[in-house]
């Protein structure tokens, strides 16, 4: 692709101005200004640094040399081939050319030939969000359901173990284990339900269930809320209940439906 500049009618290979540069996500722009230091021009800048590519350059061909010296600083283990990175057992190399997307040295990906400091830069650690770090901080604060959305938290934490053994925070709005909906995230040594405590018969349930009612294929909860049987059963999945045939489920849902409905 080809840049215009617009007073002068040049064409460049990169954007002529460091806004264009940063709207299109380009690591470089050009410019009719001579650099002040090595006098090319017209120059080409980073855009993150607005350093003289040209002087970056030069400077890299120093700098590889004393690298190549093992100058204090250099990155260990530094392997100039794919064999060194192999034998050194790492998954890079590193070549003596500076990056297009920035002002380093290409570090290339064995096997998908990427530079890997670029790769970090575009896919940084993710920041944990402020309700994240407020589970990880108190994984044993036991907040009631009222409470917490009495004070506007969207979490809450009963200190009872759910179907699958997590004693972790549950949402608000529909009472689901937060740690069996994100497994990737928090995980746990699994641990099955105490199963030696008989099921809630059909009366204990009734007092559990109260304020609830199948409407049109789904819940309907006393504050209005229509939740699906995966909500529901959420709510309720550290319990086992006792059904009128004589068996049990662990599904909240088929209990209400078999006893109530």
């Amino acid at each position: 692709m080809e840049y215009k500049n617009i007073s002068n009618g040049k064409v460049a290979l990169v954007p002529w101005y460091k806004d264009e540069a940063i709207a299109l996500n380009v690591s470089r722009y050009v410019t009719d200004e001579k650099c002040p230091e090595c006098a090319t021009e017209p120059t080409a800048r980073y855009t993150e640094s607005d350093e003289c590519v040209q002087c970056a350059s030069i400077q890299a061909r120093e700098d590889w040399k004393l690298w190549k010296m093992g100058m204090p600083g250099r990155p260990e283990p530094f392997t100039t081939t794919k064999e060194e990175a192999i034998k050194a057992g790492v998954n890079y190399y590193y070549i003596s050319t500076l990056c297009n997307g920035g002002n380093h040295f290409i570090k290339r990906n064995i096997k998908t030939m990427k530079c890997m400091e670029c790769v970090d830069k575009a896919n940084p650690p993710k920041v944990e969000s402020a309700l994240n770090e407020f589970m990880n901080k108190n994984p044993d604060m036991v907040v009631t359901k009222e409470y917490a959305a009495a004070l506007g938290i969207p979490v809450f934490r009963t200190g009872q173990p759910c179907r699958r053994g997590h004693k972790f925070w549950r949402y608000v709005n529909g009472g689901a284990c937060i740690a069996c909906m994100r497994p990737n995230s928090y995980p746990a040594v699994m641990k099955m339900r105490d199963n030696s405590s008989p099921p809630l018969s059909v009366e204990e349930q009734l007092s559990l269930f109260i304020g609830y009612a199948w409407h049109q294929g789904k819940m309907l909860s006393s504050d209005g809320r229509r939740l699906n049987a995966v909500q529901f059963d959420a709510g309720f999945d550290m319990y086992r209940f006792s059904l009128r045939n004589g068996g049990f489920t662990f599904s909240a849902t088929a209990a209400f439906k078999e006893n109530f409905t």
